[in-house]
């Protein structure tokens, strides 16, 4: 299966762990879908394999008496064919309860249920008798307690992020190198096109990848708005609101504090907090969150003042590192820096004055993944991570190659009509999940 559960699904999934005999309508309840829509999506998720089964679970002192044990087991090879005469021993032998083949002193540790222990020794000296299997020593360790016994598997939540649809996006003034009116008049129908077909690929790449969408109504006049990465920036469920440099974007700010509202009220978020008077800040865009450091990212010198700081560090009590913009093109952090999930960071050097590079390049070290000209100029870097997969609006080969070596898949999703406003993936898309711990 390609396709991830989505938050649905993983509130299903959840839910079965638990309880397997739960009708469709009693599930229908849990996630405000019809008993039909939920009953098709229970067997989409059998069909699919995320639910391989169902089971009873039996009273193992009711049942008994039972011996439990654990075996570790070590062969004296491990050539494919002797580890497979042991798997097949092992499918064939109703004794064992579960079997895993494990890195270490041993090859196998199992865990048993026999009648007695007289019953466990008659077991495991068959095997160590059978020159077949190859067993070169066997150490059964009995279960005096069992503290924990949990079956039911943890499931991650589902990645919240909040998008705008592009209704009303055109590039109808320039606030930053990227726009010209002009040209975007000269071919204005087949860009609206793209974009709003760019913004559908971008939103079912997040839903694949299992996240939950929280769409921001679009607003006539209010192009930007699209771009909610720069409405507030979100940390423990606290959001702290933008306030707009550009004249052209503070009519966003009232829309902004509307939909957070109504994010609170549906229980998304706990408290809403603003920046002060005459202190500029454009959210997540100049506010990069570093799970893996526990500090924010934030930029300064083109449109949010270096004051924000201070703000940020009262409302989310975290520390922050300043670094200074001096490309006009890379206007926000964004679009020249992304954290990903493992503590790397891909950066544009040139976007930053030389001590802001120091800082970073002593900070990340050999986590630091500097991008070419090439990637910056298609805005590659202003790119969304969720987990191993990195949603990219472009990506050359070599950035790919570096990113496949480090253990990241790459989604590319064409938005070119949005370049022209100075904007991609992650100028699209605001994380509301994240958390400093």
């Amino acid at each position: 299966m390609n396709d991830l559960p989505d938050a649905i699904d993983r509130t299903l999934l959840s839910c079965l762990q638990a309880d397997g005999r739960l009708s469709a309508q009693a599930l229908s309840g849990k996630v405000k879908l019809t008993a039909r829509a939920t009953l098709m999506r229970i067997h989409r998720l059998e069909q699919r394999g995320w639910i391989q089964g169902y089971s009873a679970r039996l009273d193992r002192q009711l049942i008994g008496p039972h011996f439990f044990a654990f075996a570790e087991v070590r062969l004296r090879n491990r050539q494919a064919q002797t580890l497979r005469k042991f798997s097949e021993r092992v499918q064939a032998t109703p004794e064992v309860l579960a079997c895993h083949q494990v890195d270490g002193n041993h090859d196998f540790l199992l865990r048993l249920c026999c009648r007695d222990r007289v019953h466990c020794d008659e077991l495991t000296s068959r095997w160590l008798a059978d020159a077949d299997l190859a067993i070169e020593h066997i150490n059964t360790m009995p279960e005096l307690q069992t503290v924990k016994e949990f079956t039911q598997l943890p499931i991650a939540e589902a990645p919240q992020l909040m998008m705008s649809p592009p209704d009303y996006f055109e590039v109808s003034y320039s606030i930053n190198p990227w726009m010209d009116p002009s040209a975007w008049t000269a071919n204005a129908q087949r860009l609206r096109d793209d974009a709003r077909q760019g913004w559908q690929r971008l939103r079912k790449a997040y839903i694949r990848l299992g996240a939950q969408i929280h769409i921001q109504p679009a607003v006539q006049a209010l192009p930007d708005l699209v771009f909610t990465a720069n409405s507030a920036v979100v940390l423990d469920r606290k959001v702290l609101l933008a306030r707009f440099k550009p004249l052209e974007r503070r009519g966003e700010q009232v829309h902004n504090q509307h939909i957070f509202e109504q994010l609170k009220a549906e229980g998304l978020i706990d408290s809403i907090h603003p920046m002060p008077d005459g202190v500029f800040f454009e959210g997540a865009g100049d506010a990069l969150w570093d799970a893996n450091r526990r500090m924010f990212w934030l930029g300064w010198g083109q449109r949010s003042s270096i004051e924000a700081r201070e703000t940020i560090r009262s409302v989310f009590g975290i520390e922050t590192a300043s670094l200074r913009l001096v490309d006009p093109r890379f206007y926000h952090l964004d679009t020249c820096l992304c954290v990903l999930s493992g503590g790397e960071i891909i950066c544009f050097p040139d976007a930053f004055d030389a001590p802001s590079l120091a800082l970073l390049r002593a900070t990340v070290g050999d986590q630091l993944i500097e991008a070419s000209e090439r990637d910056a100029s298609h805005l590659g870097v202003n790119s969304v991570c969720i987990g191993r997969d990195i949603v990219m609006g472009y990506c050359s080969n070599e950035l790919g190659t570096q990113l496949k070596k480090r253990g990241y898949r790459v989604t590319k999703v064409s938005l070119g009509s949005f370049n022209r406003s100075g904007g991609s993936a992650f100028c699209l898309t605001l994380r509301l999940d994240n958390r400093s711990s």
